[in-house]
């Protein structure tokens, strides 16, 4: 629900705040290796295990999580693909966390 969902979203902002103030805005080294033939290679492969765990019935967040952070690195950075990709990493993340808080949403567990 959209309440749960604020909560959660404030959780994370307030992380973003403390990370931004310990380290800067950036990541000192950057990307690092992005938007190689093996980061492609890496991102079929996850997408591949991800929908072959669907079809079974037993995909797991960590499947998710897996295929969506391979894909994000399979994108060169700064383009909008590489920010769609990551918008979709930080979604698989934010419903992890509502579902990892359940109905305590007020603050970390």
């Amino acid at each position: 629900d959209a309440a749960a969902l604020g909560r959660v979203l404030a959780l994370v902002a307030r992380e973003v705040e403390r990370a931004t103030a310990l380290h800067g805005r950036t990541f000192p080294g950057g990307w690092g290796p992005s938007g190689r033939a093996e980061d492609c290679t890496a991102a079929w492969r996850a997408k591949d295990a991800c929908e072959a765990a669907q079809r079974a019935g037993v995909h797991t967040f960590r499947d998710v999580a897996d295929e969506e952070r391979a894909e994000v690195f399979a994108e060169v950075p700064g383009t909008a693909e590489h920010a769609r990709e990551l918008c979709q990493v930080a979604a698989v993340y934010v419903r992890g966390l509502l579902v990892a808080m359940g109905p305590n949403l007020t603050e970390m567990p």
